[in-house]
């Protein structure tokens, strides 16, 4: 039920003088309730003194009540689900890292696609703490100076790694679709130390193009009148000069540079890759056609299923890529051009349900190399020493001479 004017002006003085006592301002009150995920009577009565003269019911009519119901309903659940995805990821993840690692298994691709499980390892593992602390304990402690600075450094870490992480899907993307449209080019650019030298490239420099970040955010403390004082995140001195150059910077490096850019890299590749994939099954369709009937079993029919398998494997990476990234870097985009007005009505409500896709993102590779890829699964049920699936012979010596000729190291795309 809404306040009256007089009552909430009334009610919005009282608050301004006794956060005034605190140095607090309403900006500082707002980040607050976000933080501690008031909601429920509290926190509607905390919405309504919000909104006064502030136009917080404007921001809201840009995403509506929906976006704070959502919020408010999978916050709960949050840290539970989280601590669950991430504990699967970092198994799924090491096991990744120790079959790709196997002798047998050495190749420019699978090199790459450690580099990717590493990155996903260190996202995962880093997230347990903070899921756990900020989500789950009872022990609350969010305006400390270790606690704030905690989270300072989660989400720097979170970025970087994140960040190597979409590259290196990137790198995939273009090492396969060099390799099957210029043969010739993969030969002599997609080597072993390439690979390598571009995996150790990328973890070096990421850390460096997110400097801006590091200097853009920083602890500001608010003394209270009982002596404690309470730290939060805040843009640092250095963000706001020249007109707050830095944060634009960091702003366009983070929205455009970091998520968009690599988004539609992907998108083209996988695209290309894809139509490239689906061409030659057409034309193993027409040489089929000139056969005698084999049925399904015959070589070809077997290569053209083996073709469809690794396309949809590609469209799978492709989908979940695309739905983890493109939505962070589309709200992030919003946000730098309707600044806070959008950001506090609209990002923060669906900011950890899109830490959720990017969590998941992370952990479903080793379900998706198990599902997708032979290789992959012999030799995970080597390292476990699990029996081998016997396996039937059959009559492709032909078939077999050509993949020999063509195929020069062993993937898991």
């Amino acid at each position: 039920m809404a306040l009256n004017s007089v009552v909430t002006s009334n009610a919005k003085r009282y608050l301004e003088t006794m956060l005034r006592d605190l140095n607090f301002t309403l900006d500082d009150w707002a980040i607050y309730r976000e933080l501690t995920g008031q909601s429920g009577e509290l926190g509607g009565l905390s919405d309504q003194l919000w909104a006064v003269d502030t136009g917080d019911e404007d921001e809201r009519a840009i995403c509506g009540e929906r976006g704070q119901w959502l919020r408010d309903s999978y916050r709960p659940w949050h840290g539970y689900l989280a601590l669950f995805v991430c504990l699967f990821g970092s198994v799924a993840n090491l096991f990744n890292i120790a079959v790709l690692t196997r002798k047998e298994m050495r190749s420019p691709t699978n090199v790459i696609l450690t580099g990717l499980a590493v990155a996903d390892l260190m996202v995962m593992v880093e997230y347990i703490p903070f899921a756990y602390r900020r989500h789950i304990s009872t022990i609350k402690d969010t305006f400390s100076y270790p606690d704030t600075l905690y989270i300072l450094f989660h989400a720097h870490f979170a970025q970087v790694f994140h960040t190597i992480s979409i590259w290196m899907t990137v790198m995939l993307a273009v090492w396969r679709f060099l390799s099957i449209v210029h043969m010739h080019t993969a030969s002599r650019c997609c080597s072993m130390r390439n690979s390598i030298c571009c995996i150790v490239a990328t973890y070096v420099l990421t850390p460096i193009i997110c400097i801006p970040s590091y200097f853009t955010f920083s602890l500001r403390g608010h003394p209270t009148p009982s002596g404690q004082v309470l730290y939060r995140i805040d843009i640092s001195s250095l963000g706001r000069a020249h007109g707050g150059l830095l944060s634009r910077v960091n702003f366009w490096l983070f929205a455009v540079a970091i998520k968009l850019v690599p988004c539609l890299a992907l998108t083209y590749f996988s695209v290309r890759l894809i139509g490239v994939l689906l061409e030659t099954k057409r034309r193993k369709q027409r040489l089929l056609s000139g056969c005698q009937p084999a049925g399904e079993h015959h070589p070809l029919a077997r290569g053209s299923r083996q073709a469809d398998r690794t396309t949809w494997m590609l469209v799978t990476v492709l989908l979940l890529f695309l739905i983890t990234e493109f939505p962070q870097g589309i709200l992030a985009l919003l946000s730098g051009i309707l600044q806070d007005r959008f950001f506090r009505s609209c990002y923060l409500h669906v900011g950890e349900l899109l830490d959720m896709l990017a969590l998941i993102n992370s952990a479903v590779n080793f379900l998706l190399y198990c599902l997708m890829n032979k290789q992959f699964r012999v030799e995970f049920r080597a390292l476990m020493s699990l029996p081998a699936r016997p396996c039937r012979r059959r009559r492709t010596h032909t078939v077999n001479k050509l993949r020999q000729a063509c195929v020069t190291d062993t993937t898991c795309v």
